[in-house]
Parts: structure tokens; sequence; C-alpha cells
């Protein structure tokens, strides 16, 4: 059975995000970095670091971001985050709820799109963002993924669609190697 003092840890992180109108144009970025270590009685011994570097630029209703997150690994343990969802990170499909062992690269690029009022909507959206995954502690692919979204709001309802297509490396560790497709279709109505 998993011993559960190997989850207690000790995260020490900082996060520094700007953005700047340049003529026409919003240009931004965001830094972030964390040391993780064990805590209390947690048996292993480790210090995983997290970093996260993104470029953004806005013009229009056009939204264009890249960016590589890493979450190391030391072969025994990754960088955890057991309070977090990382569903709105490392790609839709969720095959990485979990930071693998080996730690993970993920390199990224996202294009998106905004407006209001087109047609009967009050607004609409759409998301294409694409994720190379790789070990960071090893020269391991696990893959790529492509997420897709287009969203729109009339009064008090919002639509939304949803697409995350996940396909992984020949080298891809078993525990994620399968390619996953997920769809989802979201009808919300506030009060």
């Amino acid at each position: 059975a998993l011993d559960p003092r190997r989850g207690s840890t000790s995260t020490v992180g900082g996060r520094l995000t700007d953005a700047r109108q340049v003529s026409r144009f919003t240009l931004g970025y965001t830094v972030s970095y964390a040391s993780q270590k064990p805590r209390d009685d947690n048996p292993l011994t480790f210090r995983n670091d997290y970093f996260l570097g993104e470029l953004k630029a806005g013009v229009a209703g056009f939204t264009l971001a890249l960016g590589d997150e890493i979450l190391h690994g030391n072969g025994i343990a990754g960088f955890t985050t057991p309070l977090a969802t990382l569903h709105g990170f490392q790609g839709w499909a969720d095959k990485f709820v979990t930071t693998p062992a080996n730690g993970i690269d993920d390199r990224y690029g996202s294009i998106a799109w905004s407006t209001h009022r087109v047609a009967v909507l009050n607004s609409l959206s759409a998301t294409a963002a694409y994720h190379d995954f790789s070990a960071e502690r090893l020269s391991a692919g696990y893959g790529r993924e492509w997420d897709l979204m287009v969203s729109g709001k009339w009064h008090d309802f919002t639509a939304m669609l949803k697409y995350a297509d996940y396909m992984a490396a020949a080298d891809t560790p078993s525990a994620i190697a399968t390619a996953t497709e997920k769809f989802w279709a979201q009808l919300e109505y506030v009060l």
C-alpha cells in the first residue's frame, strides 16, 4: 500500500507577472519558481523545483501565449501539487494530474480569441492550445496534445464545447502511454 507520509511536503515559491499596453498590443509575461522538499516524517529524500516562463501578446481580441512549465522529478518522486487541479495546466486530457517520477517539461503555445455581441450572443470565445510533453530528468518524450474550446454566452446561459486529443510518444511510460481523446459539452445557467 502507498505510504501516506510520502505526500508530506514543504513548498516555497514566488510568482511575478506583468502586462503593459504598447500601442495597440498588450504584452505580458509570467515567471514562477518554487522549491519542494520532504516534511515531517516523509521517508523520501528529495528536492524538486518548479519553473514557469510564459510570454503573452494580445491585439484586437486575439491572445497568443508561449511558455514552458517544468516540474522536476528525481526518479522516485515528482513535484506534487496535492491541493491543485491540473486540468487547466498540462493539457485537458488530464494525463498528468500527478507529476511523473521523472518530472515533466511542458512546452506549450496557445491562441485565443474573444469578442462581444455576435449575432444573438452576448460574447463568444475560442481557444486552441498545443502541448509537447517530455520527461524533465531523462531524455524521454511523453507525447503531445491538442486542446480546443469554444464558448458562448447568451443572457444568463453559457454554453461550452471542449476537446482534448493526447497522442503518446513511443517511449512514454505505460501509465500514460495510451492515446486519449476527451470531449465536453456544458451548459450553465447563472441566477
